[in-house]
């Protein structure tokens, strides 16, 4: 028996609906592929360049322009900070390190000018019960710390952190205008994260980005590949062999 195309209209809706999506996606990891090497190459040419002091007329620019703009001027860049280290730290959960669970400890300094700056100090390891916290190692009071920037449009959001009552302050999220109303305080619209061998620096392995670059482009191919999967199995689908019942039918009705 041959085979003829056989068409079904909720089978040709479904494939049609699915595989632009399909095509979507992949297009849509190979774009984040691209930002995501933008940023690899970024945060390479600043994390070679010298550390401005975080003071003055630098501290008045972090907070000029749009949020996009932020992002652009201040992201990664390298900076050293010396203030007064005050007694409030929030603890934002659910942070992995080399498969265990964690905190990031973040600090507030206050800078000579009376703004103050949220400084993530790094990942310690979490106790074994919920109830329990943490014991965070002590600042070194008046030393010089050094770290890099971290500015991008999530944390400029004005998110509630869902932050628990007392101190140390467990969090879900980090949001500079969130924190903020928690402290009542005149915080600057950035992140500072401290550097390896920084005085106050805990463990500080900063990805650059989430996601590598090359398991984008692995996502994308997978997406494509998935698309051409669709469309044979549509075509398997529509293209049947012709069994003796369609024949008679084809004659019976013909």
């Amino acid at each position: 028996m041959s085979r003829n195309f056989h068409f079904e209209w909720r089978t040709a809706l479904l494939a049609a609906i699915l595989l632009p999506v399909m095509i979507s996606l992949g297009f849509w990891q190979l774009r984040r592929a691209d930002e995501n090497r933008e940023l690899m190459r970024m945060a390479e040419q600043r994390r070679q360049l010298p550390p401005l002091a975080l003071t003055g007329s630098i501290v008045g620019q972090l907070g000029q322009g749009t949020a996009d703009e932020k992002v652009q001027r201040w992201h990664l860049q390298q900076v050293s900070v010396q203030g007064q280290w005050l007694d409030r730290v929030f603890l934002l959960e659910n942070q992995l390190h080399e498969g265990r669970n964690g905190y990031h400890v973040i600090g507030v300094m206050r800078l000579d000018e009376g703004r103050h700056v949220l400084v993530n100090r790094g990942w310690i390891v979490a106790p074994a019960l919920r109830s329990d916290f943490p014991v965070v190692p002590a600042t070194v009071p008046a030393a010089v710390e050094s770290g890099e920037l971290y500015v991008s449009s999530q944390v400029l959001q004005e998110n509630p952190v869902y932050a628990e009552n007392g101190w140390p302050r467990r969090i879900g999220k980090l949001s500079v205008p969130g924190l903020a109303n928690e402290l009542g305080l005149d915080v600057l619209p950035v992140i500072l994260r401290l550097r390896e061998g920084s005085p106050s620096a805990l463990v500080t392995q900063w990805p650059v980005v989430n996601i590598a670059p090359e398991k984008n482009i692995a996502y994308a191919i997978q997406w494509f590949a998935m698309s051409v999967a669709l469309v044979l199995f549509y075509l398997f689908l529509s293209f049947r062999r012709e069994t003796k019942s369609d024949v008679i039918n084809e004659v019976t009705h013909g």
